[in-house]
């Protein structure tokens, strides 16, 4: 059964059932160290991975393409961050200070604004924050909130962002499965 939220999202952006075949969740939690949110699983067994309006990009554990692909990318921000803030402890937002934690990344837009959640050990995956990432000015933003509502929210025009311009309010948003 699809949570009220899912359903939401998917009457919004006229998102279809997806994928018959299932990720392998327990490959996906070897390979990032991390079992994902719930509500992502359930995004992705339903509808699979995809974008809205061709510009909020949802990566997908299964995608042949690898900048698409959970598995492959979901890592890459947090060892090329962890590095750099390693060098300079300064650059580490606020937020994350003194923090013992790992970027997953999700998402991403178009143009390049990464989205991720801080998974740390002991908190469940259901209350890991969200954050938004610029490499253009090095901007951060940070949301509360599950996968499934902050992506409701995007397209609803009501997350508090300065990071991902909103959806245009006179036309539809849409979900196109990538399908590759």
């Amino acid at each position: 059964m699809v949570s009220n939220q899912l359903q939401q999202l998917a009457q919004l952006t006229g998102m279809t059932q997806g994928p018959a075949v299932q990720p392998d969740w327990n490959a996906v939690r070897s390979t990032l160290g991390f079992v994902v949110p719930s509500d992502y699983k359930e995004l992705i067994d339903n509808f699979g991975a995809g974008a809205f309006n061709n510009y909020v990009q949802l990566l997908g554990p299964d995608e042949r393409i690898s900048v698409f692909n959970l598995n492959q990318q979901g890592l890459y921000w947090n060892e090329y961050l962890q590095e750099e803030w390693e060098d300079a402890p300064e650059d580490t937002p606020s937020e994350l200070q003194g923090r013992n934690f790992t970027i997953l990344n999700w998402g991403t837009t178009e143009d390049g604004v990464q989205m991720f959640w801080i998974a740390e050990t002991g908190t469940p995956p259901e209350q890991w924050q969200i954050a938004f990432h610029s490499v253009a000015g090095e901007r951060w933003e940070f949301h509360q909130g599950s996968t499934i509502e902050v992506l409701l929210a995007l397209v609803r025009g009501e997350l508090p962002t300065s990071l991902v311009p909103r959806f245009p309010t006179d036309a539809s948003v849409t979900f196109t499965p990538y399908g590759f």
